[in-house]
Parts: structure tokens; sequence; C-alpha cells
């Protein structure tokens, strides 16, 4: 799985430099509410967006008992995100043909949605 995960994440580090948009590897995200850590480490950081993405590279994991343990991971994880109110993208191994578009549409969604919300 770790090569999975390594040519997973270099295909988005690859999309992120091409689109001129800087991120951070594996930065520390400190406790969250909620949270059973002391903290997080998402794949990726795009601090003039801050937006993060997480990759799960063992969404489709054999044996079937280790793909059930890490999809309710990675399900606690998107809720965690979710509460805390972190703007988050998710990609799946099924992403990686298109995910140059699926992040750039992603980002663009969610500044279109930031704009929308108003502060009360």
């Amino acid at each position: 799985m770790q090569a999975k995960a390594f040519v997973g994440k270099t295909k988005i580090k690859s999309v992120l430099k091409k689109n001129n948009i800087r991120f951070e590897e594996n930065p520390v995200l400190p406790k969250l509410k909620g949270d059973t850590k002391k903290y997080r480490r998402p794949d990726f950081f795009l601090p003039d967006k801050e937006i993060y993405i997480e990759y799960w590279s063992g969404w489709y994991r054999i044996p079937q008992s280790l793909q059930k343990r890490d999809r309710e991971q990675y399900e606690f994880k998107m809720d965690l995100y979710t509460n805390n109110k972190i703007d988050c993208i998710y990609l799946y191994p099924d992403d990686l043909p298109p995910v140059e578009e699926i992040i750039v549409d992603l980002i663009h969604e969610i500044e279109r949605e930031r704009k929308n919300i108003k502060p009360h």
C-alpha cells in the first residue's frame, strides 16, 4: 500500500506544482474538537487557499478487514474536519487519472462557497 500512496501523492504534488499552487506536505494540524489524537497530519495543505487535501490510498485495501478499518478511519476524519469547519479535498485512488481537473474544480467550488457565506 505504501507504493500506491507514494504514486498517488506524487501525482497530486505534480498537479499542484503544474498549477502553481503553493503547498505544504504533511503539515501538523493541532488537536481538533472531538478528536482522540493530539494532532493530525493531512497529506497536503494549500496555505494560500486554506484548504487541505487528503488522499485515501487505502480505500480499496486488501484484505477486506484492513479496508473496513481504513474506511472507518477515513470517515471519522471526514466528520472531524467537517465538524471543525476545515475545508478539505478528499481524493481516492479512482480520482488519479483526472486528478488535475478534480483538484482545480474543487478549489474553485470551495472558494465560491466561502464567498456565499456571510458572517452573521
